[in-house]
């Protein structure tokens, strides 16, 4: 199973999504993102599964809190940016 990660410019939100997540039965954790991606100033990160992604985007969108960005993790273990999702 894939990983991806909805980036987040502070803990305190990405805590928020997380939480969101949950109460719509996707289950999220709270991470702090590679170099490779928090190198776009993004400081922690939401872990959902690859499947999931378009759920969860439409979760926090609703809720009031659109992805920034969203970096699912390739066959060569390196995460690369998926486009469509983001804010």
């Amino acid at each position: 199973m894939s990983e991806c990660l909805i980036t987040s410019r502070g803990a305190t939100r990405a805590r928020a999504m997380a939480v969101a997540l949950a109460s719509a039965g996707l289950p999220a954790r709270v991470v702090r993102p590679p170099a490779d991606v928090s190198r776009e100033g993004c400081g922690y990160a939401v872990a959902i599964a690859q499947q999931l992604v378009g759920q969860a985007a439409e979760v926090l969108r609703a809720a009031h809190m659109p992805p920034r960005r969203i970096y699912c993790v390739g066959a060569d273990g390196r995460y690369t940016e998926e486009k469509g999702y983001g804010a």
